[in-house]
């Protein structure tokens, strides 16, 4: 075949002619009845075309603090919550995305104004609607004619005292950019906009945070180095990659490949794209059987 396993094309394995018609012979499997057999199929030219699709795949932790509420006299001061980054909270190699943690800060106590009444203690009666009046203009029955009833969030004290506890969280994201989609048609510019495509793999890096990349020379089968737009673009995704402004990055990955698209005309001057793996093909219509003709007709 032309392809390693892990989809990443060998350009040198095969002829663009030969690796096209292995793909279109892939892509008539999925529906045999609908598509002709591509060795049927009467090629005039085969256009290897070379988009750059870039990725960076983020792994990151977001801390938040979760409180455990009691009631309390009303704070003499502004409330200093800790910095939920100050405790150390690790979480194994292992982790995927979706992990999470949590550490009560047992010896922590964080007073607070009750939102609730105002840090009154406190609240207008909801029977009566604060008019302290029932029906027939008796006092109400609730309040007692005050028109203000204890608060039950605070306990009538007009303060809250929080226990506080960390939560960790690790996520994924990832981020693609295509570069050089310009002379595309808009469905296979979306197709490769909104996932990996296979392809040529000229440079991949991981580390814990990646700042700065270098890019060796060499592009796609070796005839043109690598644009500075390419540099740039990486560039502007690794200050930006996507995450939560307050969130910290824990690993990440970089790969940079030509995603093979390939135009192919036909002698009837029909052309279509041929990419990806498993092949996707645009526009179809060269492609479809007489049977497909038929039940695709509209």
């Amino acid at each position: 075949g032309a392809t390693h396993k892990h989809g990443v094309y060998d350009a040198h394995m095969a002829s663009d002619h030969e690796r096209v018609m292995e793909m279109l012979a892939d892509y008539r499997l999925a529906k045999s009845w609908a598509r002709v057999d591509p060795k049927r199929l009467r090629v005039a030219s085969v256009e290897a075309m070379g988009p750059t699709q870039i990725v960076l795949r983020s792994t990151y932790e977001t801390r938040s603090l979760r409180y455990q509420l009691s009631a309390a006299s009303r704070p003499v001061y502004s409330p200093v919550e800790p910095d939920p980054w100050a405790t150390e909270l690790v979480f194994p190699a292992e982790a995927s995305a979706r992990a999470k943690k949590e550490e009560p800060l047992l010896h922590t106590q964080i007073h607070f104004d009750c939102g609730v009444c105002s840090s009154q203690g406190r609240v207008d009666c909801s029977d009566c609607r604060g008019t302290g009046r029932g029906p027939g203009n008796f006092p109400c029955f609730t309040c007692h004619g005050k028109e203000t009833v204890r608060c039950k969030t605070c306990d009538g004290r007009g303060g809250l005292l929080g226990m506080p506890t960390v939560q960790a969280r690790l996520d994924a994201h990832e981020e693609i950019r295509t570069l050089g989609t310009e002379a595309f048609p808009v469905q296979l510019v979306l197709s490769l906009a909104e996932h990996e495509a296979a392809g040529e793999l000229i440079h991949r890096e991981q580390a814990p945070h990646i700042t700065e990349v270098r890019l060796a020379s060499g592009g796609y089968r070796g005839e043109q180095q690598v644009s500075s737009k390419v540099v740039e673009t990486t560039h502007a995704m690794l200050v930006k990659p996507g995450i939560p402004g307050d969130a910290r990055i824990r690993s990440q990955t970089l790969e940079i490949r030509r995603t093979p698209v390939f135009q192919v005309r036909l002698e009837s001057g029909a052309m279509f794209y041929v990419w990806d793996k498993p092949a996707r093909v645009h526009p179809i219509a060269p492609l479809r059987s007489w049977l497909g003709r038929l039940l695709f007709a509209r």
